[in-house]
């Protein structure tokens, strides 16, 4: 319901199984289990809340003959992808690489800054570099060289984007320490630290 879904849970038969068909096709109960009149788990709830973040909103876009036509924001129909992380929070997501920070010696960025390729925004394909600074108590900078999911959005003071929460890719890393005098960069294309 949270997410507009209610029309379509309603036409697949209303509570509760309507709306149980509408949250499985959607992959809101990924990685949930749980059986009929049994309470939640503190788990499960937090599950259902983070797979509610990236599925696309359902919105009214029209009506005809009298009745509200619905459509599902993914972008597929000419209008772009909504979500409650991008729409309602107004948190872009990236998926991608840190290829530089202001830890790096001779890096070109301010203090608390990090540069990351990315080859998503948003769960959408997308090839580009930004630079984001970090926001408070947020440590971006120790994932130099790692594939990570990056979570951004504009500090409301500074008006700058801002990095609220980094996490690593699972599976796509494998961790070498160094110590920060010894790097010197990393290769874009190769996807390599110098040191």
């Amino acid at each position: 319901a949270a997410l507009g879904y209610t029309p379509m849970a309603e036409q697949n038969g209303g509570y509760p199984s309507g709306y149980l068909v509408v949250a499985s096709q959607n992959q809101l109960t990924k990685g949930v289990s749980g059986t009929a009149q049994t309470p939640i788990t503190r788990a499960n709830m937090a599950r259902l809340t983070y797979n509610a973040l990236d599925v696309p909103t359902m919105e009214q876009i029209s009506w005809k003959a009298n009745e509200p036509e619905y459509g599902i924001m993914d972008g597929s129909n000419g209008g772009e992808k909504k979500t409650l992380l991008s729409h309602a929070l107004e948190v872009d997501t990236y998926e991608g690489y840190i290829t530089d920070t202001y830890l790096v010696s001779g890096a070109d960025i301010e203090d608390k800054s990090i540069t990351i390729d990315y080859t998503k925004k948003n769960g959408e394909n997308y090839v580009g570099d930004e630079t984001f600074d970090e926001a408070e108590g947020v440590d971006a900078a120790s994932f130099f060289g790692q594939s990570v999911v990056i979570y951004v959005k504009a500090n409301e003071e500074t008006d700058k984007k801002e990095i609220i929460a980094i996490a690593p890719k699972a599976t796509k890393n494998t961790s070498l320490v160094l110590d920060n005098s010894e790097i010197k960069g990393f290769d874009k294309e190769k996807k390599e630290i110098k040191y």
